[in-house]
Parts: structure tokens; C-alpha cells; sequence
């Protein structure tokens, strides 16, 4: 197709060409007034810049009044949320910080006749700075606050070791029935005090934390082993049938044992029913011992209604898996005020022949583990705990005092330090600050020679504050324990843990209150007045260390700490069925060893501490 020719026509051109050169010019207006316009606005703006330029040349500081005000106001907004936090977190702590109160100190003392356990009412000089006061706060609430020597003598001489003794009873009379290796004083080691030497307030807080920490992750053993004997209350069908005596019924379980309560009444007499029946519902599906008089053993319960307790005790032969019977030979009686048609609550009460957390091995802190051996342990923050030097000048970073503390040998503390028994045996074992290597108090205190470097981090609010456990006990409850402490108030954040089997666990009763090989003597027992506590020959692993009972086939002589993981990761297996050997019936025993660390939050409000030339 041809291209269509475009053809303009000059006749109607010539005849509008008024219009059209006026619409030429109107557009050309236009355009020069818009770049008249912008001439003058950019003369306008470089005439501005060119005078503020002139007003600041020479000026080296540009903040001025109206500069500061808007980052003070939030840099304070900051601090208030930072401090809200920091408050939350620290009011469920606030009840592990405790000091003194003069109705609640027990005496431990031993009976020189019967050899028996006696506790009695202590009534000692408290200063008032190391009371509690109305609102069961200690009245020292920070490091920082100077406090006189006379008080710190009285706490090293009768103080310090009262709360070891009121922590042993509170285990006692809730029946903690975990077994302490070596005794409760060998694995809680209290710091040997130097004679004659007034510690230092720094010691004193570093002391009572090893114990206050120590303290509340056994209180956290307790809670798992009470998690694992409550009984959840069960509903009963409809349509199942209860014999036409029965005025009442319960049901309830675990995951051991569960229990059909059934509750008759004969005029004013209200009592447990011999027509009730226990079930064996254990999760590892094994035989279960409800009374061994010649173990010794027994399967104990508690009902709670208010103030109203009432035991339960059950009798009768080993039950299979899924088999039930009924318990009691003859009726239970109930107290007059335990009304049967209303609620309660029902608990295993475990002994120390049937609990399923058999010993406490180890405790340990300032132990890392694997994951966190290539970090360096650090001390508290000189912001709120500050080095007492006695007025000399610190040792370099990462060097002990030339010659150690008193009682240490050249070149500082033995693994571990005082308070701080060894866990692994060789080279330092496998719980040391780093694998395989022995650790050494690398920054020791004034007097007696505790290590201040135990942390991994500190700030002026927190200190997270390394620790290592090993357990024997039954694995099918392993979980309930990691749970218990990772509800810990301590915060602990579990960084590693493995187990094994452990064949042939044999049963030495040193639970809480029991005589132990510390308790031979009144001179060792550490009561109220005594200079101080002296701990059992250092075995292998350090004072404090595994010692299994002999025959328990668990580790060699040599061997005095956690084994490490076999090949792979894996943990090393021992060869052995995994029983207990005590006549509990126990089976599927393992070692359980776990690393983890506390968030220890500092008391908010602590005043500044003063500088080093004004604390002189």
C-alpha cells in the first residue's frame, strides 16, 4: 500500500496566521518566565547558604542547649525500662539472698550414747547488719555498704555454719530422700575459715553465694522429685459400679502407681476402705515392690485437706505391670475433720530406698562445660563487688597471688578452691575449666584465697555463673529433672548433658540428717562455735570428689569424676544390668551428669562503690 502523502494546506495556514503566531508567543512567555522565576529562587537560596555559612565558620562544637535535651530525655526513658526489667527479674530471687533470723537457727549435735541425729534451738548474736528485718530482707542489701570486723568475725566463728545446719533440717523435715555423696557437708563444703584472720566483706559475699546457689538447685531437685509423686486426680466412668458401702470415691495417678480411694462411714466414723486398690501403671513397664520388710522399703502416700494430713501407707506383694489389688488389710480411720466429700489432694511420700533420684554425686560451680571451654571465667563487677587488696597492688590479669592464699601451696589454690571440690580426676577431669586441663584459682581473695573468677559474664545488673551436677537416678525421670531446673528461679539455661547406665548402685543413707563421714566428731561436725568445717582426705578427684560406694562396680579407683562421652559424642556405657543393689527392685539406673548456668541478678538501687583511693 503507498504511503499517504501528507499535504498542508498553505491557504488555511496564511488565512489563521494571526492566531497561530500569537499561540507561538503565548508558549515562548511561558518558558522564559518559568527560568526568570527560578533565577531568582536559586539567588534567593545562595544568598541563605552563603549567610549561614559565614554565621558558623569557626565554630568546633555544634551541641547547644536545644542539642542535649531530647537525648537526655531518652537516655532516661531507657534507664527507667532497663530498670523495670531488671526489677522483674529480680523479685522472684529476692528470697534465695538470705541472712540471719534469731527464731529460726538450729544446732546439729550428735548423741554421744545413741550416735543419733539431735536438733536443737540456737540462740546466737546476730549483728544487726547481718539480720532480717519486718520485710524478711537482709539488712546488708549490698556488697557495697561498709560493715565493721567485729560482725564479720561473729559471722566466720557461729554465723556461717548455722545456715548450713537450718538448710540440712528443711531437708529433713520435708524428707529429702536423696542421698548426699560423702554426707550433706562433704558435698555442700563450706569454706575452712583461716584462724585468727577476720575475712573480708568481699569473702563473705562470695561465700554466702556458693551457698545460696548450691542451696536452690537442691530445693530444685526436691521440687522434681515431689513433680514426679503428685497424683492427678482421675474422673470415674459413669457407668462403673462402686459396692453399695462406699459413701465416696477418688481416683488417682502418677506415672508409677495409680490409686483407687474408696471411703466408707459408720455413724461419726469416716475411714479409707480395705475394698481400695492400687494399680502398677509405671512407664517403664516394670515390677513394682510395694513393701519389702527386708530391704526395708515401703510405698508411702499422703492425703492433704487443709491443715489435715493423713498417711497412707500400702501393703502387699510385687505388682506387675497393669495388675491392680487392693492395699490395706484393714480399714485406715480418718481424723474427725476430713470431710471425705470434699476435695483433697494426694502425693507419693518417696524414702530412700524407692526414690527415683538416688544420689547427689557432685555439685560443683564455676565448671563449664564443653561448649564453653574456650571462654575465660571472669570476676563480678568492680561496680557492685569490688577487690579488696588490702591496699597493695593487683596481680597481673590471669596471675595468682605468688604465694597463694593460707594453706595453699606456691602458686595458689589446688583445683577448685576452697568450697569448690574437684569433678573430674586425672588432668582435672572432664569437668576442669578446660578439657582435660587443671584449674587453679587464677585470682585469689585477700585472706582466704576464694576465687573471684567464676563467672562467664557479668554486668552491673547480671552474672551468669557456670555450675555442673551429677545424679543417679532412675532414667525414666531424667526429664522431670531438666524440667524442674529449667524452671529454676536461678534462670539456668542448661548448656549440656549426658548419661550412662550405672550398675550396681548400693545405698550408704547418708540422706539429710543422717550421721555421714563428716559427722565422726563434734570437732568435725561443724557446729555452732566451731572454728570452721574440715573436710574428708582428698580422694581421687579432689576433696569432695566420687567416691562410690565399694562394690558398686560404677568407676574404677582412679577414676574420681564424670567420664567423659564415648566415641562420637556418645556417652561411655558401663557394663552391668543398671540395678540397684539395695533390695528396692530398682532397675534402668543411670548417671546423669548436666552443665548449665544461673542468671544471678543483682539487688537493685545498690549504691556506687567508692573509688580505690577513698576506700582506703
Amino acid at each position: 500500500m503507498a504511503k499517504a502523502k501528507i499535504k498542508i494546506d498553505m491557504k488555511q495556514i496564511n488565512k489563521f496566521r494571526f492566531w497561530i503566531g500569537l499561540g507561538v508567543l503565548a508558549v515562548l512567555l511561558i518558558v522564559l518566565s518559568y527560568f526568570q522565576l527560578t533565577a531568582i529562587g536559586g539567588e534567593k537560596e545562595k544568598k541563605a547558604y552563603a549567610e549561614k555559612l559565614k554565621s558558623v565558620k569557626g565554630l568546633s562544637d555544634f551541641k547547644n542547649d536545644k542539642f542535649l535535651p531530647p537525648w537526655s530525655a531518652r537516655e532516661e526513658k531507657l534507664k527507667t525500662q532497663r530498670d523495670e526489667i531488671w526489677n522483674k527479674a529480680w523479685i522472684p530471687q529476692k528470697d534465695m539472698q538470705t541472712w540471719f533470723k534469731r527464731d529460726d537457727i538450729w544446732e546439729k549435735k550428735y548423741d554421744t550414747k545413741s550416735g543419733k541425729l539431735v536438733w536443737s534451738k540456737f540462740d546466737p548474736n546476730i549483728p544487726e547488719k547481718l539480720s532480717m528485718n519486718a520485710n524478711n530482707e537482709g539488712n546488708w542489701r549490698f556488697p557495697s555498704e561498709p560493715i565493721d570486723g567485729t560482725t564479720l568475725d561473729i559471722y566466720k566463728d557461729t554465723l556461717y555454719l548455722t545456715q548450713f545446719h537450718n538448710f540440712e533440717k528443711e531437708l529433713v523435715d520435708a524428707r529429702f530422700p536423696v542421698e548426699f555423696n560423702n554426707g550433706f557437708d562433704s558435698l555442700m563444703a563450706p569454706i575452712t575459715w583461716k584462724r585468727g584472720s577476720t575475712p573480708t566483706a568481699e569473702e563473705v559475699w562470695l561465700a554466702q553465694e556458693s551457698f545460696w546457689v548450691k542451696r536452690e538447685i537442691i530445693r530444685d531437685i526436691l521440687k522434681a522429685i515431689q513433680s514426679i509423686g503428685a497424683m492427678t486426680p482421675d474422673t470415674i466412668a459413669m457407668d462403673e459400679v462402686s459396692p453399695p458401702e462406699v459413701k465416696a470415691r477418688k481416683r488417682f495417678y502418677n506415672s508409677i502407681w495409680e490409686i483407687d480411694l474408696m471411703f466408707e462411714a459408720v455413724e461419726r466414723e469416716k475411714f479409707i476402705s480395705p475394698r481400695s486398690k492400687i494399680m502398677n501403671v509405671h512407664q517403664d513397664r516394670r515390677i513394682m515392690t510395694l513393701d519389702n520388710p527386708v530391704a526395708g522399703s515401703t510405698t508411702e502416700f499422703v492425703l492433704r485437706q487443709g491443715t489435715t494430713v493423713v498417711p497412707l501407707k500400702v501393703q502387699g506383694e510385687p505388682l506387675g505391670f497393669g495388675q491392680s489389688r487392693e492395699f490395706l488389710k484393714d480399714k485406715l480411720v480418718l481424723p474427725f475433720s476430713f470431710d471425705i466429700t470434699k476435695d483433697f489432694t494426694l502425693e507419693q511420700v518417696f524414702t530412700s530406698k524407692n526414690t527415683p533420684i538416688k544420689m547427689i554425686n557432685s555439685l560443683e560451680l564455676a565448671r563449664t562445660s564443653h561448649r564453653m571451654a574456650n571462654l575465660k571465667l571472669v570476676n563480678r563487677s568492680p561496680n557492685v563487688l569490688k577487690k579488696d587488696t588490702g591496699g597493695a597492688e593487683e596481680p597481673a590479669e590471669g596471675g595468682g597471688a605468688p604465694g597463694g592464699g593460707p594453706g595453699m601451696p606456691p602458686g595458689g589454690m589446688p583445683p577448685g578452691g576452697p568450697g569448690m571440690p574437684m569433678m573430674g580426676g586425672g588432668e582435672g577431669g572432664m569437668m576442669g575449666r578446660g578439657v582435660g586441663a587443671a584449674s587453679a584459682v587464677k585470682d585469689p581473695t585477700l585472706i582466704n584465697g576464694i576465687d573471684r573468677a567464676i563467672y562467664i559474664h557479668t554486668t552491673d545488673q547480671c552474672r551468669h555463673l557456670p555450675f555442673a551436677m551429677s545424679l543417679i537416678l532412675d532414667q525414666t525421670i531424667m526429664n522431670e529433672v531438666l524440667a524442674s531446673l529449667a524452671n529454676s528461679k536461678l534462670r539456668i539455661q542448661l548448656t549440656q548433658f549426658h548419661y550412662q547406665h550405672y550398675s550396681g548402685y548400693k545405698s550408704s543413707n547418708f540422706i539429710a540428717g543422717a550421721a555421714g563421714p563428716t559427722d565422726a566428731s563434734a570437732e568435725n561436725s561443724g557446729g555452732p562455735g566451731n572454728p570452721g568445717f574440715r573436710p574428708p582426705v582428698a580422694g581421687p578427684g579432689g576433696p569432695g570428689g566420687f567416691r562410690p560406694p565399694p562394690g558398686s562396680g560404677g568407676r574404677g579407683s582412679e577414676d574420681g569424676g564424670m567420664r567423659p562421652p564415648g566415641p562420637g559424642g556418645m556417652p561411655g556405657f558401663r557394663p552391668g544390668s543398671g540395678g540397684a543393689t539395695d533390695g528396692s527392685g530398682d532397675i534402668n539406673i543411670v548417671e546423669l551428669n548436666l552443665y548449665g548456668i544461673a542468671s544471678l541478678f543483682e539487688k537493685p538501687g545498690a549504691p556506687p562503690v567508692a573509688p580505690a583511693e577513698e576506700a582506703k
